[in-house]
C-alpha cells in the first residue's frame, strides 16, 4: 500500500512546492503507519493452520483471548474405528468454525456431567484458548484431562473453561474429550492386535491429543516444548499414567496431578479380557467369531442401559455391578503395574511434577451411604474394600481391626465424618504422600499441594473433591450453585499464578505467598491452600505410615 502511494506521490510532486509535497508526502506515510497498526491489531483467531486445514476461532474482546472450540484431533471413533486406535482425521478444505463447544462422550449422566453438552459417539475433539499477544515468543501450554472415574465428564464442561487461566495466567490452556466408559476402556479379544494388546483406548484418544499438541500448539502461539500436563481425579490418574509410560516420552515437561494417585490402578491384561467378555455376553454379543461386529453395531443406548458402571457410584450396601472398566495392565502404553513403575524409577524422570489433594475429598461420595453407626461403619469399610479390590486391583488388607484403629468412630464427631476421613486418607491422602516419596526416590523436582478451602459453604461439603479446581480455572459453579465472591476471587487469582507460574518455570510462585518448597523426605513440605496461605509438614503422617505399609504388603 505504501509503495503505491509512493508512486503516486511521485508523478504529481513536481507540480507541488516543496512545502506542500512536504505535507502530503508525511500524511501518506501517517495514514499507511495507521492502516498497518489496525490490521496488526485484529486479533489473529481466524485462519489458523494446522495439519488438517484451516481453522476460525471466537474472540473474547474482554479477556484478549482466541477460543478454539471443537478442534477435531482424531476420526470420529465410529463403525470400524469403535474399539480400536484412534486414527488421523481427513483434512478439510474451507475453514474450520471452531465456535462452540463438541459434543462429549457418551456417559450416564451424572452430577458431573455438563447436560448443556450434547452427547455423541463422535467426540474426539479438544479446545484451545490463546492469549492474543505481540510478539513471536511463545506461550506455556497447559493440557487438562477431566477426572470423572473414566465413565463420565468431559473437556468442554463450563467448569473446565480456559478463559481466565489462559488470560490471567498468560498461557495456553487446552482441553481434551477422550473414550469413556465401555468404548473408552473395553479390552476384548476380538480388538487385539497381533501382540494381544487391547483395550486401554481412552488413554491412546489422550495420546493422540498430546501429540496434535505438539505437532501444532505453535500455530496457536504455544511452544512445544514447554507443555504442562495436568488433570483431577480419573484424569489425575491418566496425567500419572503418561508420566509412566514409555509412548508419552518427550510430549511434556511437566505433570500436575491432582486427587489421582496412578499407582491405585492394577488391573491385568487377563483381569480386563474377563470383564470385557462378561460385558459382551450381557450385550449378546458372547459368541466368539461375531463378538467384533456384534460389539462395534451395539447402540449406544443398550450399552449406557445394561453396563450402568462406575466405581464412584457405590453408594448403598446393596449388590453393585462388578464389570468395572478402568485402564488395564496392556504391556504398551501401561507396561507394568504403576506401582512398580514408580517404585523401580521407570516413569519420564526428567518430568517436574507437582501432586496434591483436598482436605475433604470423600464429602460427596458419602452423600447417600447410611452411616449412623459403628456397624454401618464396618460394613461400608468391608464393601467398599472389596469393590476397591474388584474394580482397581488394589488390596488393602491387614491384620483384624488395623484399619478401624486408624479411625476410631468414637474420636469423631459423627459416623459420616470418621468413614470419610478413612476414605479421604486410604484413598486419596496417603497414596498421593507414598507415590511422592516414590518419585522422589529418582528425582528431586516434586511439589506438594494440599487444598483446605470451602469454596461454596451452602453445600456443607467443605473441601470436596476438586474443589480446587474453581481456584486454578478461575471458573465459580458447582451443583447448580454460583460462588463468586471477592474471597474466591482473592485465592482464584493466588492459584492461577501458582499453577501458571510452575507451567512456565517448573517453580510455582506468586506475590505475597510464602516460597513453595521441594518435596523432601525430611520436612516432607507442602503448600496449604485456604483461608490462610501457608507451608505445612508431615501430613497426616500418623496415618499415612501405616496406610503405607497397608499399600507397600498388598503391591510388592
Amino acid at each position: 500500500h505504501l509503495f503505491k502511494e509512493l508512486i503516486m506521490f511521485n508523478r504529481i510532486a513536481s507540480k507541488m512546492n516543496m512545502r506542500t509535497a512536504f505535507y502530503v508526502l508525511s500524511a501518506i506515510i501517517l495514514s499507511c503507519f495507521i492502516s498497518n497498526q489496525t490490521l496488526s491489531q485484529e486479533p489473529p483467531c481466524k485462519g489458523i493452520a494446522t495439519s488438517k486445514g484451516l481453522v476460525n476461532g471466537v474472540y473474547l474482546k474482554e479477556s484478549n483471548i482466541c477460543a478454539f472450540l471443537g478442534i477435531p484431533y482424531a476420526a470420529p471413533p465410529l463403525g470400524e474405528l469403535r474399539f480400536a486406535l484412534p486414527t488421523e482425521h481427513e483434512p478439510w478444505n474451507a475453514p474450520l468454525e471452531t465456535v462452540k463447544i463438541a459434543s462429549q462422550c457418551p456417559q450416564t449422566p451424572s452430577p458431573m456431567t455438563d447436560t448443556s453438552i450434547p452427547m455423541n459417539e463422535d467426540c474426539l475433539y479438544l479446545n484451545i484458548w490463546a492469549p492474543v499477544s505481540i510478539g513471536s515468543e511463545k506461550k506455556p501450554v497447559m493440557v487438562f484431562i477431566h477426572g470423572g472415574g473414566f465413565i463420565v465428564g468431559s473437556g468442554g464442561n463450563s467448569s473446565y473453561n480456559g478463559t481466565n487461566l489462559s488470560s490471567m495466567g498468560d498461557v495456553i490452556v487446552v482441553t481434551v474429550n477422550y473414550r469413556l466408559g465401555v468404548l473408552g476402556f473395553l479390552a476384548h479379544p476380538a480388538f487385539a492386535d497381533a501382540t494381544g494388546r487391547t483395550g486401554n483406548w481412552g488413554l491412546y484418544d489422550q495420546l493422540a491429543a498430546l501429540r496434535w499438541v505438539n505437532q501444532n500448539i505453535p500455530n496457536f502461539g504455544g511452544d512445544p516444548g514447554n507443555v504442562t500436563l495436568f488433570g483431577q481425579s480419573a484424569g489425575g490418574m491418566s496425567v500419572g499414567l503418561h508420566l509412566a509410560s514409555p509412548l508419552s516420552a518427550g510430549l511434556f515437561s511437566k505433570v500436575a496431578i491432582h486427587s489421582g494417585p496412578p499407582i491405585l490402578l492394577n488391573i491385568s491384561l487377563d483381569k480386563g479380557v474377563a470383564t470385557a467378555l462378561d460385558i459382551a455376553s450381557k450385550l449378546g454379543c458372547s459368541e466368539a467369531s461375531s463378538a467384533a461386529s456384534c460389539l462395534r453395531s451395539a447402540s449406544i443406548e443398550n450399552i449406557l442401559a445394561k453396563i450402568p458402571l462406575g466405581i464412584f457410584v457405590m453408594d448403598t450396601l446393596e449388590a453393585q455391578n462388578k464389570s468395572f472398566v478402568v485402564p488395564i495392565i496392556d504391556g504398551a502404553f501401561i507396561p507394568e503395574a504403576p506401582y512398580s513403575i514408580f517404585n523401580n524409577g521407570g516413569f519420564n524422570k526428567d518430568v517436574i511434577v507437582m501432586l496434591g489433594t483436598t482436605k475433604d475429598e470423600a464429602s460427596y461420595f458419602t452423600m447417600k451411604k447410611t452411616l449412623k453407626t459403628e456397624k454401618d461403619f464396618n460394613d461400608n469399610l468391608k464393601m467398599d474394600i472389596d469393590n476397591v479390590a474388584e474394580a482397581l486391583g488394589v488390596g488393602l488388607s491387614g491384620k483384624p481391626g488395623d484399619l478401624e484403629a486408624l479411625f476410631p468412630v468414637a474420636h469423631y464427631p459423627t459416623v459420616e465424618k470418621a468413614y470419610q476421613d478413612f476414605i479421604c486418607d486410604a484413598g486419596f491422602t496417603c497414596p498421593t504422600e507414598l507415590l511422592a516419596e516414590m518419585i522422589l526416590a529418582h528425582q528431586p523436582e516434586v511439589y506438594r499441594f494440599y487444598h483446605t478451602k470451602d469454596p461454596v459453604k451452602m453445600l456443607n461439603l467443605g473441601a470436596f473433591h476438586g474443589s480446587e479446581l474453581p481456584y486454578v480455572f478461575g471458573n465459580f459453579g458447582f451443583m447448580g450453585q454460583q460462588f463468586r465472591s471477592k474471597d474466591n476471587l482473592k485465592l482464584a487469582k493466588t492459584a492461577i499464578s501458582l499453577w501458571s507460574s510452575f507451567a512456565r518455570t517448573g517453580a510455582p510462585s506468586a506475590d505475597s505467598v510464602p516460597n513453595w518448597p521441594k518435596y523432601d523426605l525430611t520436612d516432607r513440605s507442602y503448600m496449604i491452600l485456604g483461608d490462610k496461605i501457608e507451608i505445612g509438614a508431615s501430613l497426616k503422617k500418623e496415618k499415612c505410615e501405616p496406610l503405607s505399609g497397608f499399600f507397600k504388603a498388598n503391591m510388592e
